[in-house]
């Protein structure tokens, strides 16, 4: 047998289940006591089936006074199957090990429909092996797909980095649709593991097909593909396009590499406004370099051919902001990481003033 939730303190009681106990210890005196001083399942299970009105409504009911004192007696289990006309398995033990009182009514009735829903029947298993449960486990457990509910990742991101989790996981198949479930799997294991949100995203953004050739320009340009593509693009050229991967993945930016003559060239494409409406960013040759004016007029000519003028534009920023600023934070970090160890070489780490 378990522990009563460890024997927890279970906080301030809400205050609709205090005025429900107060307005029982009316008919039956003595009852409101009672119910404060009773263990914390107990307690629990006693908000549980208040916070069902039909149930409530009946307990109210003055010929009904001798169904009060069997909130104090009678089996849990028995309890929650009259107030919630049935008590699924699990049920009974997540409502032991709730860590609160302050739920509101809605809060229980959301916990039965887990444990009563067959299409819920993944977030139910794994709640059953949550140690305690909160308010904020529940839902987020709820939201994530199937094979990224675990425990100890539920544990791990309860709290400040839930939002940009869940963005990230409902845009996974975005930037990866071939993504199986037995991938999502091997992903959710290393994530509750050792993982971070941010290396989450580098690893499944460091995969991925870049969207296809928006304008069709052929001859001595090629389209860039891949994002492992792009990153040796930058390096080969000694540019920043490997810090505009989120733009490439999302659309907004596309990239063209090729060789004019004897010069090497990157071509930046930017989408602007309409998802059809793309407009020439950047020319640049390796290390920033300026491209002789014939390279740059050909290129230039050769987009206008496909409807694609000469201007300078920005993106707009939607929904993908998340995914970028989560994707930069750990990129800032490898960078500055490195720029340390070329400061520092082998003398160690300096003494702060």
């Amino acid at each position: 047998m378990q522990p009563d939730c460890l024997h927890i303190d279970l906080g301030q009681p809400s205050r609709w289940w205090l005025d429900e106990v107060t307005r029982l210890d009316e008919q039956a005196s003595g009852f409101a006591g009672a119910a404060l001083r009773a263990s914390n399942h107990r307690r629990l299970v006693i908000a549980a089936c208040l916070s069902q009105e039909r149930f409530a409504r009946e307990l109210r009911d003055p010929n009904k006074a001798d169904l009060i004192e069997t909130l104090l007696t009678c089996r849990h289990k028995h309890l929650l199957k009259d107030a919630f006309g049935s008590c699924p398995p699990g049920f009974r033990g997540a409502v032991r090990r709730l860590t609160s009182l302050s739920l509101d009514r809605s809060a229980f009735t959301r916990l039965y429909r887990i444990f009563s829903q067959a299409e819920m029947r993944s977030a139910a298993r794994t709640l059953m092996q949550c140690k305690s449960l909160v308010p904020r486990t529940i839902e987020l457990c709820v939201k994530l797909p199937t094979s990224f509910r675990r425990p100890r990742l539920l544990k791990k991101y309860v709290g400040a980095d839930h939002e940009e989790l869940l963005t990230i996981l409902s845009m996974a198949k975005v930037f990866r649709p071939e993504l199986t479930e037995g991938d999502l799997r091997s992903y959710s294991k290393w994530l509750a593991s050792k993982g971070s949100v941010p290396k989450l995203l580098h690893r499944l953004i460091g995969k991925a097909s870049l969207p296809p050739d928006p304008v069709g320009v052929s001859g001595e340009l090629r389209h860039v593909q891949t994002v492992e593509e792009l990153k040796r693009v930058g390096r080969q050229f000694r540019n920043c396009v490997g810090t505009l991967v989120i733009d490439a993945v999302a659309g907004k930016s596309h990239f063209y590499v090729g060789e004019i003559g004897a010069e090497r060239v990157i071509a930046h494409v930017q989408q602007l406004g309409g998802r059809s409406n793309f407009v020439l960013s950047h020319l640049e040759s390796p290390k920033g370099e300026q491209l002789s004016r014939k390279a740059d007029q050909m290129i230039e000519a050769a987009f206008h051919r496909k409807g694609v003028q000469r201007l300078a534009g920005q993106a707009p920023q939607d929904p993908w902001w998340i995914i970028e600023r989560v994707f930069r934070s750990l990129e800032v970090e490898a960078l500055i990481d490195e720029a340390l160890l070329t400061e520092w070489g082998n003398s160690g780490v300096p003494e702060l003033c």
